[in-house]
């Protein structure tokens, strides 16, 4: 288990507290990082970084912002055609081609995989330990 420590003020450090971050430039520059620029993905993340939010709305929120990266992250997937009847008739449709994994990395990212999962119910297989 790893060791806690406090800081002068009596509260926890941070586990990366003094380790050098890249900048955002260097973060964008890495090869299949996407960053979203959504203005809802905005709101959504100045909402879970407040201190106000209470834990309900924050455990809301990870699983709205899983959902929202759901939908950048699938928007390349290949379709495949699906004959269909509708009220008006047959028509062909498209439906996603094959089946999509999601790991959540830790314990946090389980409410993103929830969000992942319904925008895909069914075709989205959530894998992955949970360490309580």
């Amino acid at each position: 288990m790893t060791e806690t420590t406090t800081s002068s003020g009596g509260r926890p450090s941070l586990p990366m507290q003094g380790v050098p971050q890249p900048s955002r430039d260097e973060v964008l520059n890495l090869p299949r990082v996407h960053i979203s620029s959504h203005p809802v993905m905005a709101h959504k993340m100045t909402a879970l970084r407040d201190n106000n939010t209470q834990p309900p709305e924050f455990y809301r929120l990870v699983k709205e912002i899983g959902a929202l990266l759901a939908y950048e992250a699938t928007a390349t997937l290949a379709l495949e055609t699906a004959p269909i009847e509708t009220p008006m008739g047959p028509m062909i449709g498209e439906r996603l081609a094959g089946g999509i994994g999601v790991t959540p990395i830790l314990r946090a990212g389980l409410g993103l995989a929830e969000g992942f999962r319904e925008v895909i119910p069914g075709r989205a297989n959530i894998t992955g330990d949970c360490i309580l």
